[in-house]
């Protein structure tokens, strides 16, 4: 039986929502298809779970008991109590740890109240250490500014098996895909002026919100048909004088 594999994004993000003339921080819990770019699912929350993503998430994977599914996610949803649920279900994960987190201790402290999640975690997942460069201006006494070289350590614990399917450096590409998400962001909050939306009531408010969904998978989709058969063009380069490629690609 073939593995239909779907890597998922899941993310949460807050929205200013107007309830009984009030404006009320809320919450808006989202999945997202990696493979195919598509928004799988936007939910409302509400003002009463607000900073409530990890239990929402964890509500929302119980109702709908998706299969198959490999959940990418950022630090906020590194918790001990998440990772051992993901594992219950059987439901594979790869996020961002936190720097603080006891597992990258090599010294376990018995005596820390998670050092039983912490033992569970350590036999059924691995983590996956990589190392970024970037710069940083910095100015001294004479105010004269320079630029510095600074690498950054980052880890990624999953409980996916480290075979050639899943290397340490697929593991990497399929967390540096949450770029996808962030443009999503943008869409959702430019575009459809997510911020600005003046509903009061919250059945109102999940129309809308299902609408976009909608609206988007529908220009995903005639996206997809216009540039399915389309080549890359050739074009000449006013300057070079020679013939470049140049990628297709739908506003």
């Amino acid at each position: 039986m073939a593995f239909r594999f779907t890597a998922c994004f899941t993310y949460g993000i807050t929205h200013d929502f107007q309830n009984n003339n009030r404006i009320q921080t809320s919450l808006n819990m989202g999945m997202y298809d990696v493979i195919n770019d598509v928004p799988i699912d936007l939910t409302f929350e509400g003002s009463h779970n607000k900073n409530h993503e990890v239990s929402q998430l964890k509500n929302y994977l119980s109702q709908h008991k998706l299969e198959n599914i490999i959940l990418i996610m950022d630090r906020a949803y590194f918790t001990y109590d998440l990772m051992l649920f993901l594992e219950k279900h059987n439901i594979k994960y790869i996020i961002r740890m936190k720097k603080n987190s006891i597992m990258l201790n090599k010294k376990k402290n018995k005596n820390n109240k998670n050092y039983k999640k912490i033992n569970e975690l350590i036999l059924s997942s691995r983590i996956v250490t990589f190392f970024t460069q970037t710069t940083k201006e910095i100015m001294n006494k004479q105010k004269k500014k320079s630029e510095i070289n600074i690498s950054i350590e980052y880890n990624l614990i999953t409980n996916l098996t480290n075979n050639e399917l899943y290397s340490d450096a697929q593991i990497l590409n399929l967390y540096k895909s949450r770029w996808e998400v962030e443009i999503f962001f943008k869409l959702i909050k430019s575009n459809f002026k997510l911020i600005e939306l003046k509903e009061k009531k919250e059945v109102q408010y999940k129309k809308l919100l299902y609408i976009e969904l909608i609206m988007i998978i529908i220009i995903k989709i005639l996206k997809y048909f216009k540039i399915k058969d389309k080549k890359e063009d050739n074009l000449i380069n006013k300057k070079s004088k020679k013939i470049v490629k140049c990628v297709v690609n739908i506003n």
